[in-house]
């Protein structure tokens, strides 16, 4: 099937076809979602699940996806004119450009709402500690947030992301309280945890992306790391605009530091497409207690946009340097996307 082909294929599925259901669930899916049935849980994941090749529009429409709780309330037509058609046009480039390249791969991806399936799929796959801002166990959860499943054609996990949204007027005092990762606990200022970034200050509804896993053996050449946090941005573009996006990378501590530098610097922009990658923590983390260092990613809004399509030659480009073979974050012990990279055993940084 030649590229032209693929892509009409994508086009078309994506204009015609609406399937919220999804595929039949994975074991590990239908045990969690049992659980919570018998707890009495509605399970709002139903409402989430699109394929890869899904209608993004259709699911607009069902309001399920909505993202809510602004100080301002906007109307259908404030929304839409908050979008120059450059940022729109680039959104839905974005969208069908992601279901094409999947589509060829035979994956399908699915919004998901539920984080205590995303925490079950992740332990079952060995990551025993999780990064805390998209771990249920510590972190409550809004309409606005939702995690990415990508599925082979067996309907088995093959990689995870997590986007938030959080409404504040200083980002880095989100950080400061830890209220970033702990929303269950009460938010202290440890005076051993020193934040200070290059990038300056910023606020509003900002994005924060994270939880990114890639199964082994589809890291490295499935396009994954790449599409995901795009995907990612999109929808969250298309439900309502963000002033700002974020993520986090922490070092490998085996690294030296400049070389934990170019590595972040080289995943926050490249693989997922910040704009840039500042210092943002060089020394105690309350989340991980050890000392580390952690990388701030940042986009403005603007620059998120420009950040969604990427052109085929750079993603093949990409694709060939063949990430399995270094490793930059620890996968076991993951905060991934909030980017931060950990060690040898994590396909990403995590985030």
């Amino acid at each position: 099937m030649t590229q032209h082909q693929t892509r009409r294929q994508a086009n078309d599925h994506y204009r015609n076809v609406v399937e919220l259901s999804g595929p039949p669930r994975s074991a590990i899916e239908r045990d969690v979602d049992h659980k919570q049935e018998r707890a009495g849980a509605k399970g709002d994941d139903r409402l989430g699940h699109i394929h890869a090749w899904v209608r993004y529009e259709a699911y607009v429409r069902s309001g399920g996806h909505r993202l809510g709780h602004l100080k301002r309330v906007y109307n259908e037509r404030e929304l839409v004119d908050l979008f120059t058609t450059y940022e729109s046009a680039r959104i839905q480039l974005a969208i069908e450009g992601s279901l094409a390249a999947l589509l060829e791969a035979r994956i399908s991806l699915r919004v998901r709402r539920n984080f205590e399936t995303y925490a079950a799929i992740r332990r079952a796959h060995g990551d025993i500690h999780l990064n805390q801002a998209f771990d249920p166990r510590e972190a409550r959860f809004g309409q606005d947030d939702f995690w990415l499943l990508a599925e082979n054609y067996k309907g088995e996990p093959i990689a995870t992301y997590c986007l938030r949204r959080f409404l504040v007027e200083d980002f880095y005092a989100l950080i400061r309280s830890q209220a970033l990762w702990f929303s269950n606990r009460l938010h202290l200022v440890d005076p051993r945890f020193i934040v200070e970034c290059a990038i300056p200050p910023f606020g509003g509804e900002v994005s924060h992306g994270g939880g990114l896993w890639v199964r082994e053996d589809y890291r490295g050449c499935s396009r994954l790391a790449i599409v995901m946090p795009r995907f990612a941005r999109a929808i969250a573009l298309r439900s309502r605009p963000f002033d700002h996006d974020s993520g986090m990378i922490r070092n490998d501590p085996q690294d030296r530091a400049k070389v934990a530098d170019r590595k972040a610097a080289f995943m926050g922009k490249r693989i997922y497409g910040f704009a840039r990658v500042h210092r943002v923590v060089d020394g105690w983390f309350p989340p991980e207690t050890r000392e580390g260092i952690i990388y701030l990613c940042h986009s403005t809004r603007a620059e998120a946009v420009d950040s969604l399509v990427v052109q085929r030659a750079e993603l093949e480009g990409l694709q060939r340097l063949n990430l399995r073979k270094t490793s930059l974050v620890y996968q076991h012990n993951e905060p991934v996307n909030t980017p931060t990279v950990l060690s040898k055993g994590q396909e990403h940084a995590r985030v």
